[in-house]
C-alpha cells in the first residue's frame, strides 16, 4: 500500500490542478463594445487535439478597450471568485462557490 501512496498523491494533485484555471492566450470571436464583454477561442489545443469549447461574455478592462477587436489573440484570465454580481463600480456578494471558472473570464491584454 505504501509504494501507490505516492503515486495517488501525485494523480491527486494532477486532477486537481486540472480544475484549477489561470491564463489562456485566445482569439476574440466577437466583441460587443457596449457592454465590454467577449467571446474568446482558447488558442491551445486539448490533448486529442481538438479546439477547446469557446469561452463566453469575458469582462473586457477599460484599457484593452482601444485595441481589442474580432481575430485580435488576448490574454484571458480567471478570476479567484465568482464575478456574476459585479456591476463595475460597487462591492458586491458572491452567488456561488465557484473558483477559477471559464466563466468568470477576465481579458487584461490584447497582442499585436
Amino acid at each position: 500500500i505504501m509504494a501507490k501512496g505516492p503515486a495517488f498523491f501525485e494523480q491527486l494533485i494532477f486532477a486537481i490542478m486540472r480544475r484549477i484555471n489561470v491564463m489562456h492566450l485566445c482569439r476574440v470571436t466577437s466583441y460587443d463594445s457596449i457592454a465590454q464583454r467577449a467571446n474568446v477561442q482558447p488558442l491551445a489545443l486539448r490533448s486529442d487535439n481538438a479546439k477547446r469549447s469557446l469561452i463566453q461574455d469575458a469582462m473586457v478592462l477599460n484599457h484593452c478597450r482601444e485595441t481589442i477587436a474580432v481575430g485580435k489573440v488576448v490574454c484571458v484570465v480567471f478570476a479567484d471568485r465568482d464575478l456574476d454580481n459585479f456591476n463595475g463600480r460597487n462591492d458586491f456578494r458572491l452567488s456561488s462557490t465557484r473558483m477559477h471558472s471559464l466563466n468568470d473570464a477576465v481579458i487584461v491584454g490584447v497582442y499585436g
